[in-house]
């Protein structure tokens, strides 16, 4: 079996109880940019860009405190059946914007991700767009407040 060939951790996905208030947070507390947000399909998820380094998207249908760091690799079939062999538990596949990606547990119960990004920008795009309805904009999320 080939070992996947990861290309970076893309994003750290953070649960959190209110995704307006920790935006502002880490725009306010560590100078974070807002990338994108979006409320949509019953959850508000923010992207938050915190120096050099994967994107930290804040989100608040994933459970406060959680930390999932995601991998973009090259191949997501090729790590998942690496990961299944090495004993990952509780696999999901999702379907996200930038492409397929899927969310584990490793042997010991840590979270974590992988993504093949087929879809780059998909989501920088769909927040640019003025004819999406779902993408939260200034002067949120101070008006969330």
């Amino acid at each position: 079996m080939t070992t996947p060939a990861v290309q970076r951790l893309a994003y750290l996905y953070l649960g959190v109880a209110d995704t307006a208030r920790a935006a502002a947070f880490y725009r306010d507390a560590l100078g974070g940019e807002i990338v994108w947000a979006f409320d949509r399909f019953g959850a508000v998820v923010a992207a938050v860009r915190l120096g050099e380094g994967p994107l930290l998207l804040l989100a608040d249908h994933r459970p406060a405190g959680e930390c999932r760091p995601l991998y973009a690799v090259d191949d997501l079939h090729q790590a998942l059946v690496a990961a299944r062999a090495a004993g990952a538990r509780h696999v999901v596949e999702v379907g996200v914007p930038p492409g397929p990606c899927a969310v584990f547990d490793d042997a010991d119960g840590n979270p974590l991700g992988v993504i093949e990004e087929t879809r780059p920008g998909s989501m920088e795009e769909a927040f640019r767009s003025p004819e999406n309805a779902a993408a939260l904009r200034p002067p949120w999320p101070d008006a969330a407040r």
